[in-house]
């Protein structure tokens, strides 16, 4: 018998006798007790897919890519079954706008920052991402686009928590998207939002939503969250890459190839693609649920451990 032969029948039996999971689908062969992880949609199933030792996990569990309120039942429900002998079970959803009362749920987690994308986007693996797009830029470069993006990034966030702490039905995902009207109020050299171009816009947009009365009080109230506290930051990861988008195409910067039309959804490719072990080993994230894994003694979960 050659050694990879040996080898792989060690593994085999290893599995069948004491292993953990070995998935077929939804079923679990060799571990009923199995975790099993839930996340919101499936750009968070193809990056926690990555990370996942799948033979140790019975399956990166997808509930809903509607929302993370749908994630939050599906892991409450799987503790009230965990007391009738389910496995172990636990969610990971995106910050948005605040933990809320998702924060008293055990063994529901948050990303590092507001969501999956503005997580990657502030580590390490975003340099890689904008020099595949951007011809001889350097690390200073890398550092200051980084940082406009961002930037611009929070001004649509405050926009969107504005609208939602003063309940106004603002349609900032119809036509034209929020995304749309942010690529029409940035100036690109250098990146930035101008809030003025933003608020008419917004207001042009949303004519149902203002009244000739109250327009004025509601664009100075506007201009002054905008410009205010920090603890009102949101950046919302999508908003980052459609502002990227709009600065590769629009902006003083030479682009490689044919990459000056880029796609959304490419470039939404593009940033995640460079994000790797390296990348997700020192988030806060993976430090809690390698504590998850301790306390409910799960043999392993991550590939790279």
């Amino acid at each position: 018998m050659s050694t990879m032969e040996n080898d792989f029948s060690q593994e085999s039996r290893i599995k069948a006798t004491q292993g953990p999971a070995y998935s077929t689908g939804n079923r679990n062969l060799f571990f009923p007790n199995a975790p099993t992880l839930y996340v919101e949609g499936h750009t968070d199933k193809v990056f926690w897919e990555k990370f996942i030792l799948k033979d140790y996990c019975n399956h990166v569990k997808l509930t809903d890519p509607r929302g993370r309120s749908h994630v939050a039942r599906a892991v409450k429900q799987a503790n009230e079954n965990r007391q009738n002998g389910g496995g172990p079970v636990l969610g990971v959803v995106d910050r948005d706008m605040g933990a809320g009362d998702l924060a008293t749920i055990p063994n529901l987690f948050f990303y590092d920052e507001d969501d999956l994308e503005i997580m990657i986007i502030k580590s390490e693996a975003f340099e890689d991402t904008l020099k595949t797009i951007f011809i001889d830029v350097h690390w200073g470069q890398l550092g200051e686009i980084r940082k406009r993006l961002l930037d611009a990034c929070s001004i649509s966030g405050k926009l969107r928590l504005f609208f939602s702490k003063n309940k106004k039905s603002l349609k900032l995902d119809g036509s034209p998207s929020l995304e749309h009207i942010l690529c029409q109020s940035i100036s690109f050299d250098p990146l930035e939002v101008k809030i003025n171009n933003l608020l008419k816009l917004v207001i042009e947009s949303n004519p149902k939503c203002f009244i000739k009365t109250d327009i004025y009080s509601i664009e100075e109230s506007l201009k002054l969250f905008l410009k205010g506290s920090a603890k009102n930051n949101y950046c919302r990861g999508h908003d980052a890459v459609e502002i990227l988008r709009c600065f590769i195409k629009n902006g003083p910067w030479q682009v490689q190839g044919n990459r000056r039309n880029i796609s959304h959804e490419d470039l939404h490719n593009y940033i995640f693609l460079p994000f790797q072990w390296p990348h997700f080993e020192p988030t806060k994230i993976k430090k809690k649920i390698i504590e998850w894994v301790d306390v409910n003694k799960i043999q392993r979960l991550f590939r790279f451990t």
